[in-house]
């Protein structure tokens, strides 16, 4: 990790980049090289480098109090809180799932969702995201595919100031009605960091091939 971080400091302290350029820093050579060519090589580097250098990208200083390390997988240490003693902790299917699980509670011993029709379900945490991340929930793809259950919005948006109940809206996209219980994963969260823009405006935009061309511009297969 330490060695890691060397090279990688080293490397830009030596090119001169300015920290509000990191694609010319992803796309040198020197960075494509020391990431290395295997997926297993990349994976890990990559992980090390974004917590390590999140102040180069991202704007704060690295709170290593978050982080912690074991059997070789780095993690983000992520706070909840239980609003409702009947929550459960987010969960991961497998050690390397991107998405935590989230499920439902209710007072009900089942809610059943018509065709066409969206509720609001409870799952009694709130998080603490760090500042420079973001919650992102998913569907979970059993339930979007073999039943049609989805987030109404598609993708619910937690940002790092939140500390309300986390809500998903399932929508039922079948033509049957659906049932859910209690306990049930019915979405799942992702956390990651975000580009916070300063939007500029113009009068021109530089030209590209595609230019303006929009929905189906570029064919059908």
């Amino acid at each position: 990790m330490l060695r890691l971080l060397r090279v990688l400091t080293q490397y830009m302290l030596d090119s001169n980049l300015p920290i509000n350029e990191p694609y010319k820093f992803w796309m040198s050579p020197s960075y494509l090289a020391f990431m290395g060519k295997t997926l297993p090589e990349v994976y890990t580097n990559f992980r090390a480098f974004v917590m390590g250098h999140h102040s180069l990208y991202w704007g704060e200083a690295p709170n290593p109090s978050i982080w912690s390390t074991e059997e070789g997988i780095t993690t983000m240490k992520l706070l909840f809180k239980k609003l409702d003693q009947r929550a459960e902790i987010p969960t991961y299917g497998t050690d390397y799932s991107a998405g935590a699980d989230l499920r439902a509670i209710m007072d009900e011993p089942m809610i059943t969702i018509k065709p066409g029709e969206s509720t609001l379900f409870h799952t009694g945490i709130a998080v603490a995201i760090p500042e420079g991340y973001v919650g992102l929930v998913y569907a979970r793809s059993g339930i979007a595919s073999k039943r049609g259950l989805a987030p109404s919005n598609k993708v619910g948006v937690i940002d790092a100031d939140y500390r309300g109940e986390i809500m998903v809206s399932l929508h039922n996209h079948s033509n049957v009605e659906q049932c859910v219980a209690p306990g049930e994963r019915i979405a799942q969260m992702v956390i990651t960091p975000f580009l916070h823009c300063e939007y500029e405006e113009t009068e021109t935009l530089d030209d590209t091939a595609r230019g303006t061309g929009g929905f189906g511009s570029t064919g059908t297969v």
